[in-house]
């Protein structure tokens, strides 16, 4: 599985670049490369574009599925998700942006990204902290699941984290949500 997941980054990675995308890692997968590459079989790659809208582009996305042999879709969003099917099934990638009441702060993009190599080629990682308020705004019942097992992993010595960073990026979210975040980060004893 890890190698599977190299291998789709990598082609992602080589896409961006040739069609000047700009996106960065905003889902699970972030837990995974933590952890060293461990893939979770059911495992998606949540992306967020930064300089094209997936929505108003749509056409940009399904070209790169098209040219992979790859198939296309849509999330929940109404934006584009790829196919890719590889020996154990299929992987969704999806793409995102700032839509209806998804929303990844401007100020998380830019201060709480990093890059990673695969191969010669770069793609953008959020940090671990940012993920995990990420997943407090969301609040749905998988990403409480979600919390909780980044707390077994912080517990069991897997993953670590700045606790106090993450206190720090909810300053970039809506006054009105901040109080629900930090409850569900509490909860966790994430904060």
């Amino acid at each position: 599985m890890v190698e599977e997941l190299k291998k789709i980054l990598k082609e992602l990675a080589k896409e961006f670049e040739l069609n000047n995308i700009d996106a960065v890692i905003i889902g699970s997968t972030i837990v995974s490369l933590a952890l060293g590459g461990y893939f979770k079989e059911e495992e998606d790659l949540d992306l967020f574009v930064i300089n094209r809208s997936p929505l108003l582009e749509e056409d940009l996305f399904k070209n790169i599925a098209i040219s992979k042999g790859w198939d296309y879709t849509y999330t929940d969003y109404g934006t584009p998700r790829l196919i890719v099917p590889f020996e154990y099934g299929e992987f969704f990638i999806d793409f995102y942006e700032n839509i209806h009441d998804f929303y990844v702060p401007e100020e998380i993009l830019e201060k709480e990204t990093r890059r990673i190599k695969i191969n010669h080629y770069r793609i953008k990682v959020l940090s671990l902290e940012a993920y995990i308020v990420l997943k407090a705004r969301i609040g749905r019942r998988i990403d409480d699941r979600d919390l909780a097992r980044v707390k077994e992993l912080i517990e069991e010595g897997y993953l670590k984290v700045n606790r106090r960073k993450i206190e720090e990026l909810l300053k970039y979210f809506p006054e009105e949500e901040i109080s629900i975040m930090k409850n569900r980060l509490a909860r966790r004893e994430l904060i």
